[in-house]
């Protein structure tokens, strides 16, 4: 390969033919390419970082649900296909809000009502005791993201 092909393989960001541009130092232009290629791979980690805790907020809360739903009551098709639907809903919600701990044990158990709704309550005594049991993890879930953005 010649020296030309090679520079014509690298592609060549537009603002580098901009008029400002093209009147720098030969320095100052490098150091310029290395701010624009540190701020794009900032931002690709930002969008990276925002997809993991979008994920990992779902799985937090279809998981929440399920695990109580089986733990407590058994599953069956139609409770198994509601619990991951709401738990995955409630994980967008606590993604989307960026819930802390109040909010969080909050919309748990309003994810948890609901589909105790859905799928029939049980005894009161375990639905009660489930209940609490999703509070619980689910503000223990949100302190985990409040401390991770470095709320606390």
């Amino acid at each position: 390969m010649t020296i030309e092909q090679e520079t014509q393989a690298v592609p060549v960001d537009p603002r580098e033919k901009e008029e400002w541009f093209e009147v720098l130092p030969d320095l100052a232009k490098n150091q310029v390419r290395r701010q624009w290629k540190s701020d794009e791979s900032q931002a690709r980690m930002n969008e990276e970082r925002h997809r993991d805790r979008f994920l990992q907020a779902l799985c937090e809360g279809a998981g929440l649900l399920f695990c109580i739903e089986f733990l407590v009551y058994g599953l069956t098709p139609w409770s198994t296909f509601v619990t991951l639907g709401l738990g995955s809903l409630l994980g967008l919600a606590w993604a989307k809000w960026q819930c802390g701990r109040a909010v969080s044990g909050l919309t748990g158990m309003l994810g948890f009502i609901l589909v105790r709704a859905l799928c029939g309550m049980g005894l009161l005594f375990y639905t009660l005791l489930a209940l609490i049991l999703v509070i619980c993890i689910a503000t223990a879930l949100g302190i985990s993201r409040e401390s991770s953005r470095g709320g606390i």
